[in-house]
């Protein structure tokens, strides 16, 4: 008696081909590398941005395994609209940074992706950051942070041996415009006054790493309920500079400039009626006070099974 052969999962993928290395590689290309991967689809979506959302609020539990590409913010966003579902994705990454993808320890080469899902997948639980009533699953960021990713959308499609040089410039002038600004943020029940031209508060801690190829934004844990609170103020121009080095070679935190704390709940006021804030590396405007807190466990995601996400 012949055996039956197991029929390989299909699914459904959604990709936001505004998204950075989905751009760069093309329509033609990205179609041609998931066909021939291992990895079984019953829907392909290149979409624009735009476009790609309205298509996301229509995803149903009904629907086959999702996955979901595009860069951080596109994840953040996609996110939003799905966990209020209860309908758990996967992640492709094509993004600038792709920081969510490297916390889940998802490939981050397309191809390497593809088979990695078509193996074998799991479900996990991810932490939810909020701030007011947006969602970030990587870190927010006042000050430097959103001002420089205004400047980078600027600048978008520019060639990165000229766009770094003016990035980096560009973030040195408005390290001095933000570090006279006066902040007051209660970590917990601590109240204190604030100046800092970068303050980071991101969806669970960072781990500590002064090694050169390790990813200077990788998160300890996803599940731990806890936000950590980063607050860089570089007086000089040696100060500055080294901080900015430290920031893609690692060991930031261990920086004289940089002060931290851990947090369940945060709250930021300022002189402003809103504030810039980066989300995941999206800029948007918010109105003061600031509230930040962490729902535990609540997205839930499809990894592939060799990723691991460490428990509380």
């Amino acid at each position: 008696m012949a055996s039956k052969v197991k029929e390989q999962k299909k699914f459904s993928i959604y990709i936001n081909i505004s998204s950075g290395t989905a751009q760069s590689l093309g329509e033609e290309a990205l179609r041609a590398k998931i066909k021939q991967s291992s990895l079984a689809n019953s829907h392909l979506y290149l979409l624009e941005a735009e476009t790609f959302f309205k298509i996301i609020k229509d995803i149903s539990k009904k629907d086959t395994p999702i996955l979901i590409g595009g860069g951080d913010g596109t994840i953040k966003s996609a996110a939003e609209i799905l966990m209020e579902k209860d309908i758990a994705f996967g992640v492709l990454p094509f993004g600038t940074m792709n920081l969510l993808a490297q916390d889940l320890n998802v490939p981050l080469k397309l191809e390497e992706a593809l088979e990695a899902y078509a193996a074998k997948t799991v479900h996990k639980q991810i932490d939810v950051g909020y701030v007011n009533n947006a969602v970030f699953l990587c870190c927010a960021g006042l000050g430097t942070m959103p001002e420089t990713s205004v400047y980078r959308e600027e600048h978008r499609g520019e060639s990165a041996p000229l766009l770094v040089p003016q990035l980096m410039g560009y973030m040195m002038e408005e390290m001095d415009k933000m570090a006279r600004r006066h902040l007051k943020i209660k970590i917990d029940n601590n109240k204190r006054p604030l100046r800092t031209s970068c303050l980071v508060i991101s969806n669970n801690t960072y781990s500590d790493t002064t090694e050169w190829t390790a990813n200077s934004f990788k998160r300890q844990n996803l599940q731990d309920g806890i936000l950590g609170v980063y607050a860089a103020k570089p007086r000089n121009f040696w100060e500055k500079l080294a901080f900015l080095l430290r920031l893609k070679i690692g060991g930031w935190q261990k920086d004289p400039v940089i002060k931290s704390w851990t947090a369940k709940k945060i709250m930021i006021n300022s002189r402003r009626k809103k504030e810039l804030v980066s989300l995941d590396g999206e800029a948007v405007e918010l109105s003061t006070p600031l509230r930040f807190s962490l729902e535990n466990k609540k997205l839930k995601m499809l990894l592939p099974k060799m990723t691991k996400v460490k428990a509380a």
